[in-house]
Parts: structure tokens; sequence; C-alpha cells
């Protein structure tokens, strides 16, 4: 009987020892910043900028994107976002902020090809302000646009001509990766 009691207290101590290992790890996780889960969904609109007037520096032309949303670690969020689409000398040219409620930002840089054909990207998260000073990690930008053409114009044989650049276009997107901060 006295063995089974040592067993059972033996067994029980590890149980203990092993979850406050896992809860520590958490509250390490969550306060000192090592790969927590980020998500974020956005709904903006993308417009043009000729020859645009953003931190990205293009020469010919600059999409500028802004919408709001919401994301975890930031909560209600507005989101800034340049890129030069027809420049390729310039190699990550994409600048993304998030602005949380409070202020603080999220920074984010990446390469966007106009020319692809998928509407994924991976964002390098590279500090921000606030709480993301110190921020890294890397997230993946699933997006969708809906061009606007111009009235009266047939896009066929050639929809291109006929897509209007005049007119800011119906964005949406969502982040998803991990964050460090």
């Amino acid at each position: 009987m006295k063995k089974k009691t040592t067993i059972l207290l033996t067994v029980g101590l590890a149980v203990i020892l092993l979850s406050s290992l896992y809860f520590v790890g958490t509250a390490t996780a969550a306060k000192g910043g090592t790969d927590l889960p980020f998500k974020a969904t956005l709904t903006g609109t993308a417009r043009w900028e000729y020859p645009g007037s953003t931190p990205a520096n293009c020469t010919l032309v600059t999409t500028f994107t802004e919408a709001t949303g919401q994301a975890t670690h930031m909560g209600k969020i507005e989101a800034v976002w340049f890129h030069c689409p027809a420049e390729a000398e310039i190699v990550i040219d994409g600048i993304m902020n998030l602005i949380s409620a409070n202020g603080d930002e999220l920074h984010g840089t990446y390469d966007y090809d106009p020319m692809s054909e998928s509407n994924q990207f991976p964002i390098t998260l590279n500090g921000g302000t606030g709480l993301f000073a110190e921020a890294s990690g890397t997230v993946i930008c699933t997006y969708d646009v809906v061009p606007q053409f111009i009235p009266e114009c047939d896009p066929d044989p050639d929809p291109f001509a006929c897509i209007d650049f005049s007119v800011p276009w119906p964005w949406s997107a969502t982040l998803t990766g991990t964050i460090s901060y």
C-alpha cells in the first residue's frame, strides 16, 4: 500500500511539474513574443497615384490601399499599403502599416508581382511603434480586388483597355501567420 501511494504521489507531482512548464511557456510566449498566431481581416479600396507621393518611392505609379478591419493582438485596425506595380527593379517594394485604435503600429514589407496569377503573397513583419516596436514574423496575405471598368467600354477581346484606373477598386484581405513582439 505504501508503494502504491508513493507511485501515485510521484505521478501526481510529475503531472503538476509538467503542467507548470506548459503554463510558464504559454505565459512567456505571450509576454516575450515567441511566434504567436496572428490573423487580420481587412476591407477597403485600392487606388492609383501618378507618380505617387508615398513612402514606396515609386517613379511611375503607386498602388495605394486603405482599409479597416480587426487583427489579433491589435483589435480594430486601420491599414495603409503602398507598392510600385510598374517597376520591376524595385524588389521589396511593398510597405504595409497596420494601426491599432490606441495608435500602435505594425509594419511589414512585401514583394508584389502584378503579373502573378496568385492572390497570395508573404509579408515580412518588421517592427512598428509602441507594443510592436520590436515585432517580427511572417504572414500570408490572401486578397481579393475587384477591377472597375470604364462604362460602355467593350472588354472583349482586350479587357485591359477597359480597366478604369481613375476610380478606387473594392479590396479585401486576410492575413494569417505568426508574430513575435
